[in-house]
Formats: C-alpha cells, structure tokens, sequence
C-alpha cells in the first residue's frame, strides 16, 4: 500500500515470505555454527587458553556473532523498507540503510529480469540487500525483494540501484512525474551550488581581511615595545597645521593609546549582537573590516610617524598630511560603497 504525506509519496516493496524464510534459514545456519562454536570454546577454556585453534575459533565465534545481529537487524528492518519520493531526491530506506538518488542524477529507469552471477553478495530468494553482482549489468545497489526477476533498474550517472515497488506502474509514473521537472530541479541545484561559491568566497575573504586587520593591531604593539626604551618621558603626539607640535602625552599613554584603540576598533563586531541571520551577520563582519583596513591603516601610519618623530626622524609634515589626509579620503569613499543603502527586498 502507497502512503502520502504532506510532503512526499511512499512506496513500500512487494515483501514475500520466501524472503523471510530464506533470511531466516540463514539466521538458524549460523546460530547453529555459533553455538557449536561456543560449545567447543568453553569446553577446551582451560585445556587450550594458549592454543592457536583457540584464538581461530574465537575469532570465527566473534564473526557468526556479528552475522547473526546483522541478520537480525536486517529481519526486523525488512517490513519497514520504503522508497520516498521526495521533492529534492530518491530515498531508499531500510532500517539503519538509506541511498540517496538526486532526481537530476537518474538517465534510465526501467523493469528487467537480472542474471544471476554466483559471486553476487547479500541476494537469496525473495531478498537482496545492498551491492550485489550480476552477470549483465555489474553491481547494483538492491533494495529489493526480488532478487532477479521483475526488478525496477534505476540508471544513474555514478551506479545503479535495484527496487521492488509492490505498485509498480504507480512508482515509474510518480518517478518519471518528478523527472519532468529534471530542468527547473538543475537549475535550482545550480542556483545553490553558484550562493554557496559565493558564501565560501566570502568567507575566504572575511578570513584573509581579519588577519589583515589583527596583523595591524598586533605590529602596533610589537612596534610600541620596541621603541619604548628609545623615548622620552613626554611624548609629542599633536601638531599644528604649519607642523608645529602643539600636544603632549606621558610615555606610556602616547606609545599604547593607538594601537589599544585599533583593539577596540577590531573587537566591535565580535562583541556585537549577533542576531538572528547568521549569513546577515557575516556579510556585516565582512563589509565592516574592509572599511577598517584603510582607517586601521591610516592609524597605524599616525602611529609610526609619532614614534619616528619622538626618536629624532622627521618625517615632511606636508608628506604626512597629504598621506593622512588621502586615506581619511579613500576610507570615507569605500565606506559609501560598502555600506550603501540596500534596496527593499534585496536578499542582503
């Protein structure tokens, strides 16, 4: 019986008992072989705790063991396969075992007898799980309950799957109806794939700008240190427009007053609330340290000229001023085209 949901239509397998049986068959062969295992293990536990057969047969116990819970779990499992059509994929699904196939993936379905191949793993009758080898058409990847005749061959560009739709007309219908709408499903995958190369492109650049920026903060301390024992107690740390210094600082205050506000002027967008878009947040993160490069950087070079002028190097104050002045510029310009008015119902 099919099931619909709000959602996705179910399809489940056409189950036989000669499934079960087969299954079960194979359950009672290797308990039977586990037991006898066990049996001859405790009665030679003292005799032979150091033999080689021991061990073999330890190891061959341990092996039964993990075939029987499989078995089990496969037996229990069974009842429950389904095959959902969803609206991005193909799912086949059997207990803990599930496939996904993208519906722009699939090039064939059909209904074909397979060719037993005797190498062929987990297929018996009325069963066959997972890769499985026949002789016509190479490994196929079974959820069926049909192990060769009157199974639904599904053809991917990668591999091939193996199902057994109880409504089986109903099935090829409902999955060559999703298969009509291959066209707009690839360009809608295509759209995705092309915002997440932005997304990750973004990233990549956030990243490679906050390293940028904490570099900056980071070579402001490790300059400050190295100049300190270089100054004087009183630092020159103003000037006029004609380049005459009309403000002073204590030592300690003048070398680390810049470089703790780059810190700040850096830690604004980590301490900020984040709200509730996380991508909204990055791209804030992204746009807003791009800005603080060109300011981090015009004060940064602020910083330097005032150590180099307190150690006796000066620097052109034209030079300077014209420097100061053209990043005060370029910043307030990339500011406005970063932050530009966004358009209502732009997906920023």
């Amino acid at each position: 019986m099919n099931k619909v949901t709000n959602e996705y239509l179910v399809f489940y397998p056409d189950i036989r008992s000669v499934g079960f049986l087969s299954l079960f068959a194979t359950f009672i062969v290797c308990a039977f072989a586990e037991f006898m295992l066990l049996f001859s293990l405790f009665n030679d536990l003292n005799s032979k705790s150091g033999d080689i057969f021991f061990w073999i047969d330890i190891v061959f116990a341990t092996v039964f063991l993990l075939i029987l819970i499989f078995i089990l779990i496969v037996l229990f499992s069974l009842p429950h396969m389904r095959y959902e059509l969803r609206d991005d994929a193909l799912y086949l699904i059997m207990g803990p075992w599930s496939d996904k196939i993208s519906y722009n993936e699939i090039i064939d379905v059909s209904v074909i007898d397979l060719v037993l191949n005797p190498l062929s793993s987990f297929r018996m009758p009325g069963v066959a799980l997972f890769d499985v080898v026949y002789s016509d058409e190479g490994t196929v990847r079974m959820y069926s309950t049909h192990a060769l005749k009157d199974v639904v061959l599904i053809k991917t560009l990668k591999k091939k799957y193996g199902i057994s739709p109880k409504d089986e007309n109903g099935f090829i219908a409902a999955l060559k109806s999703k298969l009509a709408n291959k066209e707009e499903l690839v360009k809608a995958e295509k759209l995705e794939e092309k915002e997440l190369i932005k997304k990750e492109f973004s990233s990549k650049w956030l990243s490679i700008i906050e390293i940028i920026v904490w570099l900056i903060v980071v070579t402001s301390f490790v300059v400050g240190m190295y100049f300190y024992p270089r100054l004087p107690n009183k630092l020159a740390v103003h000037w006029d427009a004609y380049g005459n210094v009309n403000g002073y600082l204590p030592k300690f205050i003048g070398i680390f007053l810049i470089p703790f506000l780059l810190v700040f002027i850096s830690l604004i967008p980590v301490v900020i609330p984040k709200g509730s878009s996380q991508e909204s947040y990055r791209r804030f993160r992204l746009r807003y340290y791009i800005t603080m490069v060109i300011i981090l950087s015009v004060l940064f070079f602020t910083h330097i000229y005032m150590l180099l002028w307190n150690i006796g190097v000066k620097i052109n104050f034209s030079v300077f001023s014209t420097i100061l002045f053209g990043g005060i510029v370029i910043s307030i310009i990339i500011q406005l085209i970063v932050f530009k008015p966004i358009k209502r119902g732009s997906s920023d």
